[in-house]
């Protein structure tokens, strides 16, 4: 999926429909995303830590994201991982989860 303003729109507006009210990060473009990787999986990690949630919902694809889903529930929480099938969803991430959850394009 990329940045444009109508994809991340239907994006916003595919997790609303889950109940969520997600803040998305976009990028400049060709910018790497190592910055925001970590600063997520540091605050993960710390909240799971510090017992401060049951349940994660990791917004994701990147197969880079399995090692925290496994360290996460390692530290008995839970993980469910949502993002688009058809987007460059990593096959291992998908099954790292305890559930997965595929998100679609509302293509109006």
């Amino acid at each position: 999926m990329t940045g444009t303003t109508p994809n991340i729109d239907s994006a916003r507006n595919s997790l609303f429909e889950f109940g969520f009210t997600p803040i998305v990060i976009q990028k400049p473009k060709g910018q790497r995303t190592k910055g925001v990787d970590i600063s997520l999986t540091k605050d993960m990690l710390l909240q799971a830590f510090l017992g401060n949630y049951d349940i994660a919902v990791l917004v994701a694809g990147d197969g880079d994201f399995i090692p925290l889903v496994e360290e996460v529930k390692r530290l008995g929480r839970r993980v469910v991982v949502a993002f688009f099938e058809e987007s460059g969803l990593n096959p291992g991430l998908r099954v790292a989860g305890d559930e997965f959850y595929p998100l679609r394009l509302n293509m109006r």
